[in-house]
């Protein structure tokens, strides 16, 4: 794969959108062959807006990821939304257990943008686009809707690296461990526990690219190379997340 044709960049939401966006992103393929890359389960879900000539062609919606998948990128620019659970419910309103593992297509216009003015900024800047997003986002938060439980769930989750047992966590905000359960399968399509271990599995990722033999969180090594063989199909030992661009996300872009 030829690397210096592939652009991958991430910028930072509002911070008042901290709590529903991860990030935003900006991906671009400009040679004329198909790439494929291996996307890896992170907890998050993403809009996918995609351009060819400044003209938006597609946009998707993608569900959680629960194992890793390979995606084909044609020639073009796509920019994305990478968006937390939370969002589901204080942000947009919608679930996503429909399309675990999959994605499925959505008009911009069901979360309050417009394409003529994306595709009018897009011809100016990606900085455009993003900016006119990130204001649209910032009208949509409903603070009414605020599910104080919910956001201190996904809080301790993400906090603990998805070590927190989910009783403890469950005791902590006065619902039931069943009744959690009930509630993260009717946004994302999978239980508590498993959300926490991709959670886990996430946050290992980012310690593996500086040493694969870092296992903290696991109860030993042997645990932590069965669940990345689980997510991914390999040992840590078989990829090299910061020297292959096919895991995108990782990949180390400044050391071109």
């Amino acid at each position: 794969m030829t690397e210096d044709c592939i652009t991958y960049r991430e910028f930072t939401p509002h911070p008042l959108l901290a709590d529903y966006v991860k990030s935003y992103w900006y991906f671009s393929n400009e040679s004329d062959t198909v790439h494929s890359f291996d996307i890896m389960p992170d907890g998050y879900f993403d809009l996918l807006i995609s351009f060819k000539s400044g003209n938006i062609v597609d946009t998707q919606l993608t569900g959680i990821w629960s194992k890793m998948v390979s995606l084909d990128y044609l020639q073009g620019q796509i920019i994305g939304i990478r968006f937390k659970p939370l969002a589901l419910y204080s942000l947009l309103d919608i679930r996503i257990k429909d399309i675990l593992n999959n994605y499925c297509s959505l008009p911009l216009k069901a979360w309050g943008l417009n394409d003529e003015i994306i595709e009018t900024k897009s011809d100016k800047s990606v900085l455009e686009v993003i900016k006119y997003i990130d204001e649209s986002l910032l009208l949509l938060i409903k603070n009414e809707k605020e599910d104080i439980k919910l956001k201190y769930l996904f809080e301790q989750i993400g906090e603990s690296s998805g070590i927190t047992s989910i009783q403890s966590i469950s005791d902590s905000v006065g619902l039931s461990a069943r009744h959690i359960n009930r509630k993260m399968n009717e946004l994302i399509g999978i239980s508590t526990k498993d959300y926490a271990k991709i959670v886990r599995f996430k946050d290992s990722l980012a310690r593996i690219k500086k040493d694969k033999s870092d296992f903290i969180g696991y109860f030993d090594q042997s645990h932590f190379i069965k669940d990345f063989k689980k997510y991914t199909g390999f040992t840590p030992k078989e990829i090299d997340l910061g020297a292959d661009v096919r895991f995108l996300q990782y990949y180390d872009f400044d050391n071109i």
